[in-house]
């Protein structure tokens, strides 16, 4: 519930990051505010977002059950156990960032990947 106003906040972000300027040149050009946005901010305010949106994605995955069963709480709660049985708490914590991990690292690739292929359909990089 609360990545939606985080969410919201990288919107605006990335929409501020827009050169007052572009602003003013879509007005000069008689453009509608649907045009505005869709054919001169959006393009350019994305970039600029799409890192802290895949910030939150991964962070998304984290916080919601994994698989619909697994989820963080539940993996503590039983490295937790498993410590207080056997007095050997480092095991089972590493073993829960370690799945945590190999979770996350192909959800940041995939949202570099993202990334970088729309710097490039934009024309923002080579």
């Amino acid at each position: 519930a609360h990545y939606a106003a985080y969410l919201s906040e990288v919107y605006r972000g990335g929409i501020e990051s827009v050169p007052k300027g572009q602003w003013e040149a879509a007005e000069a050009l008689n453009l509608s505010r649907l045009k505005t946005y869709w054919r001169i901010i959006l393009p350019q305010a994305l970039p600029a977002s799409l890192s802290g949106m895949g910030n939150y994605l991964v962070g998304i995955l984290k916080d919601t059950p994994m698989l619909a069963v697994i989820g963080v709480t539940e993996l503590l709660h039983a490295a937790s156990t498993i410590g207080g049985d056997t007095y050997r708490y480092l095991e089972p914590y590493t073993l829960v960032g370690l799945i945590f991990l190999a979770l996350s690292l192909p959800t940041a690739w995939a949202c570099h990947i993202v990334e970088q292929g729309v710097r490039k359909m934009l024309g923002l990089q080579k």
